[in-house]
Order: C-alpha cells, then sequence, then structure tokens
C-alpha cells in the first residue's frame, strides 16, 4: 500500500477544489447561456448531470493502483478510438461511440486520462509508451479530429520535453506526432456548427458581454487548474500536470481556429466527465498513487 505524506495529500485536495471551482463554473456558464438561448432542460440539464457523475468518477479513479490504471486506460483508450472509427459516423466523419441512448465523443472522453496516464508511463521508462501515444494520435487523424489530433499531440510533446526520454526517440516520435497532426487538419470537416456546442461563446455574446466573459474566465482557470500541482515537490506529478494542462489549453483553444467544441461551457457530457477522469488520474499522481510505476515495472 502506498503512504501519502500530508504534502502530496494536501496537494491532491488543492487541486480537487481548484478543478472543482472553475469547472462548476464554466458549466454553470453554458447552462446559464443555454437557458437564455432557448433550450430546454433536456439540454443543459445532462451538463449539470456529467458534472455530478463527473466528480463521483474523478473520486474513483483517484485510488487506482497505479498498474491498473495504465493498463485500464492505455488498452481502452485506443480500442474505444477504434470503435467510434467502425461507427457509421455523419458525413464520413467517426467520433462517436452510442452507448445506451447516448452517444459519447470517444476522444474527449477518453484522451484526458490517457495523457496523465501516458505521462506516468513515460516517466517509469516504459518502452511502448510512445507506440500507445503514436496509435492514438493516427486514430485521432483518421477519425478525422484536427481539434483532438492537435491538442493531444501539444500534450505528448510535452511529455516528450518533460521526461528523460533519448534524442532519436524524442525526434522521431515528435516528428510523427506533428505529421498527423497536420494531416488531420488537411481532411474536410464538412459537419455544419451547433450552436450550443461549438457555438456557445457566441450565444454568450448575444446574451450579454458579462456571460461571455465568465464563459471565457472560467474555462481557462478549469484548463490551468492542473498547475496547481506544477510547483509542489512531487516530481513524478510535474509532467501529468504539465501535459494535462496543454491537453486542456489547447482543446479550449482550437474553437477559434475551426468549428470544434467548446469544451465545459458548450453542451456535451463527454468532455465534462472526460476532464473530471484525468483530474481524478492527477489527483492520484500527486498523492503518490497513479502517477507512479507499478511494483516490479
Amino acid at each position: 500500500m502506498t503512504n501519502t505524506s500530508p504534502v502530496q495529500s494536501r496537494c491532491g485536495a488543492q487541486l480537487a477544489v481548484a478543478f472543482a471551482v472553475a469547472s462548476f463554473l464554466a458549466v454553470g456558464s453554458g447552462c446559464v447561456v443555454a437557458v437564455s438561448a432557448g433550450f430546454g432542460s433536456d439540454t443543459w440539464g445532462r451538463n449539470a448531470t456529467a458534472w455530478v457523475i463527473g466528480v463521483a468518477l474523478a473520486g474513483v479513479i483517484a485510488r487506482i493502483r497505479p498498474a491498473s490504471l495504465l493498463r485500464v486506460v492505455l488498452l481502452l483508450t485506443p480500442l474505444a478510438l477504434l470503435l467510434s472509427l467502425t461507427h457509421r459516423g455523419q458525413f464520413g466523419v467517426h467520433r462517436w461511440i452510442p452507448l445506451g441512448p447516448l452517444t459519447w465523443h470517444g476522444a474527449f472522453l477518453w484522451l484526458p486520462a490517457a495523457t496523465v496516464a501516458l505521462a506516468g508511463a513515460a516517466q517509469s521508462g516504459l518502452r511502448w509508451t510512445w507506440w500507445v501515444a503514436l496509435v492514438i494520435e493516427w486514430e485521432l487523424c483518421l477519425q478525422p479530429d484536427a481539434s483532438q489530433a492537435t491538442a493531444f499531440a501539444a500534450a505528448m510533446i510535452i511529455i516528450l520535453f518533460a521526461t528523460r526520454t533519448s534524442g532519436r526517440i524524442r525526434v522521431t516520435v515528435c516528428l510523427l506526432l506533428l505529421l498527423a497532426a497536420g494531416t488531420s487538419w488537411t481532411s474536410p470537416d464538412p459537419l455544419p456548427p451547433v450552436p450550443e456546442v461549438e457555438g456557445i461563446i457566441e450565444l454568450a455574446r448575444a446574451a450579454s458581454m458579462g456571460v461571455a466573459a465568465a464563459c471565457l474566465t472560467s474555462l481557462a482557470a478549469a484548463s490551468l487548474s492542473p498547475l496547481v500541482v506544477r510547483n509542489r515537490s512531487q516530481l513524478h506529478s510535474r509532467a501529468p500536470a504539465l501535459a494535462i494542462t496543454v491537453y486542456f489549453l489547447s482543446c479550449a483553444l482550437m474553437p477559434m481556429f475551426g468549428a470544434f467544441p467548446v469544451p465545459l461551457v458548450g453542451m456535451g457530457m463527454s468532455p465534462i466527465i472526460g476532464y473530471w477522469a484525468g483530474i481524478g488520474a492527477l489527483i492520484g499522481a500527486c498523492d503518490g498513487v497513479a502517477g507512479r510505476p507499478a511494483d516490479g515495472q
């Protein structure tokens, strides 16, 4: 059993509180925009429900043993994205996984936790880390999803330079990631933007500049909240914190360059639950549980 120092526990608690407050404001401001735009509770109520589910999920993930976290997340993430590719999709775009009455955005649901897990695997010196990262990246390219391919590539490049990786592997993997991300931008994306998803900031501006400012400020705060871990003494949690921060920030900025979903603020359960899953994994790393190599690895 892993012992957790008071400093580590305090770090995890501060991270949980920082993201909880910021994400609650982001999700809440998005719900306010949806109400003002005339959408019913069947639309914005899902985001509120997803936030509650995410809190519970993060608490579970934060307690997962390191070996289990790596095996489950890094096995199921490529499989989930592969499943999305087999789904009939829309207009040749394959980003979703049907489950019950709902359809889930596979990348948003899995990539935050996968980012933390890959950072932990890279710090542990596991040789297969970059093979998994490249498989995921090229699956995103095939969907195609330029937003997620770019955000994930950026996070992986941060891990490459934040961990002890040989120069040859660093250069090779970096070039392949950039190639895949660049290729994803050349693929046509025929899907029209959905106002309450990709266009939520425009709806917020139509409501009031104050509401729009609340949306953007809270989203930025949620994206930056993992940096609470960055200045702490636990070296094993720094690379995961930097990587997931870069992923969050990239996802938040991508709507400036195309019709991409606005995470947390826009209507959509997958980003909310996925972000909380990533925070849960990072809390585990901060507390000395999820971010460390397993015994014998």
